[in-house]
């Protein structure tokens, strides 16, 4: 179950930067460049597996090229592994059984449809040695906790190199920011104060115009491209005195999709549509499911319902749709 999940997770979570620590304390001790490799291959996999996870538990994904007879004994092999152990009818011998039934199939998964498998079961350690080689004339920004240490590895094609952030009162800082958008003095002093903090100790070592940034944790808040070496006195000003004046800057969500040369699936008789659609019952069960309130995104709280944006996708999605069914191909 989600509860379920989220426990299992949070304890994951404490395993993985237990880990990171351990790997972190050695690369500060040689100097070794195996063992930066190995913490930014540790955080990755922890992000991919927090995500893997949750999807996981949803039976309502469609997946492409795998056929529907496949992925419906999955769903029977899982719901049966859930409900082995909950009735008095069942015996340990029964969870047994359907363990090594489970265990049967996702070993005929590995062999015929390996990318399934991967993506939704292998052991999710990618190695990144190659990432210097995807990155031409591009600097990479990946910040990550470690415990409550705040850390930034800067990549570009010639060098790795690890900073510690100074992470203080950061996510008061930007919750105080992302409230304050209408007040121009607190807005001035805290673009400032968090360009000394998140991007002073390493600028000399951005050496290229193309930025990509990818955060972790609070900083996902953050819009990376207002932060000021200076104070402003007008909205003006960022124009000429902020990252973006600086920097071409872009976001990603990890490490692992840098990679230029894996193939994107071209869907040419089909519509994706992406529309937030926040309400008082999401805010709600968001809040219930937080049991710790200061790693709460009261950010997240403030956002405005968009009770409609669903059904404008809709309405797009039969537009498009018309359209290329009218179209000679």
């Amino acid at each position: 179950t989600p509860d379920d999940l989220n426990l299992l997770i949070e304890e994951n979570n404490f395993l993985f930067d237990f880990s990171k620590q351990i790997i972190l304390d050695l690369y500060e001790q040689t100097d070794n460049d195996i063992y930066l490799q190995d913490l930014i291959t540790m955080h990755e996999s922890s992000v991919y597996n927090r995500i893997r996870s949750r999807l996981n538990i949803r039976n309502n994904i469609a997946f492409n090229s795998i056929p529907k007879k496949v992925l419906a004994r999955e769903k029977f092999l899982k719901t049966l592994l859930n409900t082995s152990l909950k009735t008095s009818k069942n015996t340990i011998e029964d969870y047994i059984e359907t363990s090594k039934n489970w265990s049967v199939f996702i070993d005929s998964l590995k062999l015929i449809y390996p990318k399934y498998y991967k993506m939704r079961y292998a052991t999710i350690e990618e190695p990144l040695n190659s990432i210097q080689k995807s990155i031409p004339g591009t600097s990479v920004v990946r910040y990550f906790f470690t415990q409550k240490q705040l850390y930034a590895l800067i990549i570009n094609e010639n060098e790795k190199q690890l900073f510690k952030i100074n992470s203080d009162d950061l996510k008061e800082t930007i919750n105080t920011l992302g409230e304050n958008q209408s007040n121009f003095k607190v807005i001035s002093t805290l673009l400032n104060k968090l360009y000394t903090q998140l991007w002073l100790p390493f600028k000399d070592n951005i050496i290229t115009k193309k930025v990509i940034i990818i955060p972790d944790g609070e900083l996902f808040n953050l819009s990376f491209e207002t932060l000021t070496p200076k104070k402003i006195s007008s909205f003006n000003d960022l124009t000429t005195n902020s990252l973006l004046a600086e920097y071409s800057i872009s976001y990603n969500y990890s490490l692992l999709l840098l990679d230029k040369n894996k193939n994107t699936i071209d869907y040419t008789n089909d519509f994706i549509a992406f529309a937030p659609e926040f309400n008082d019952k999401m805010k709600n069960d968001y809040k219930i499911a937080i049991t710790d309130s200061l790693v709460i995104d009261k950010m997240y709280l403030t956002l405005l319902p968009q009770p409609f944006s669903a059904d404008l996708a809709k309405e797009y999605s039969k537009l498009v749709l018309n359209y290329l069914a009218a179209l000679p191909f």
